[in-house]
């Protein structure tokens, strides 16, 4: 993670800060000063373990909230997805092996959705918007936060860029359902698709239901496999 705080000054670790507020948040922590609080009621060992030293009398020197929401502040938001993405992307699908060469593949099915934020406000007051990729097991891999004032569609293809996806299935809703990413995903990622197409694309729609046989039908439309 890239650190955007000035070098002097600094007193504590970022890598300890994010350990600490992801464990005092899996704890119930739902506010900067939750995290606080709880994080100096934690044993004396486990802020060894994430990564603060003693102070003068002995215990942890802990940052306070207002500390806490400064460093966060600065963080850059896809730096930290990224990171957080390729560690899972490596839990998922094992050990890099002694070359450091990537996985083989991702995951055979990977969604692509995109949800509003209901407990965060952005600067303008407004919500932030984050569009993710997940295995259909849960595991998020990937997440980008919407720009203000523009979609989903125009995060897909930032947001799967940096994953493995040769021989996966993306599975995407009917906003995703746009032709630049349907050849993007089989002819730069050597991916396949199932996309779910409704009215809007008129003529896409009108095509399908002029199929021979039963056109499977998700939601309000028919969907479209590779263009199939």
């Amino acid at each position: 993670m890239p650190d955007q705080r000035d070098r002097r000054g600094r007193r504590y670790r970022l890598n300890a800060v994010l350990c600490l507020c992801v464990v005092t948040v899996l704890g119930g922590a739902r506010s900067l000063a939750q995290i606080s609080r709880r994080a100096r009621s934690m044993d004396p060992q486990l802020w060894a373990a994430v990564g603060f030293g003693p102070g003068d009398d002995g215990r942890a020197c802990l940052p306070v909230t207002t500390t806490l929401g400064r460093i966060l502040a600065g963080l850059d938001g896809d730096a930290l997805d990224d990171a957080l993405g390729s560690y899972l992307t490596v839990l998922t699908t094992g050990d890099l092996d002694d070359s450091g060469a990537e996985p083989a593949g991702l995951a055979p099915a990977l969604a692509v959705n995109g949800k509003i934020l209901r407990g965060a406000r952005r600067a303008d007051g407004t919500r932030p918007h984050l569009v993710a990729a997940a295995t259909h097991t849960g595991v998020v891999v990937g997440q980008r936060q919407v720009a203000a004032k523009s979609g989903e569609t125009s995060c897909f293809t930032g947001l799967l860029e940096p994953l493995n996806l040769h021989g996966a299935v993306i599975t995407a809703d009917a906003l995703h359902t746009v032709r630049e990413h349907a050849a993007w995903q089989t002819e730069t990622k050597n991916a396949d698709y199932i996309m779910i197409v409704k009215c809007n694309p008129k003529h896409l729609h009108q095509q399908l239901k002029r199929l021979p046989g039963r056109t499977c039908r998700w939601g309000r439309g028919p969907a479209t496999v590779n263009g199939q």
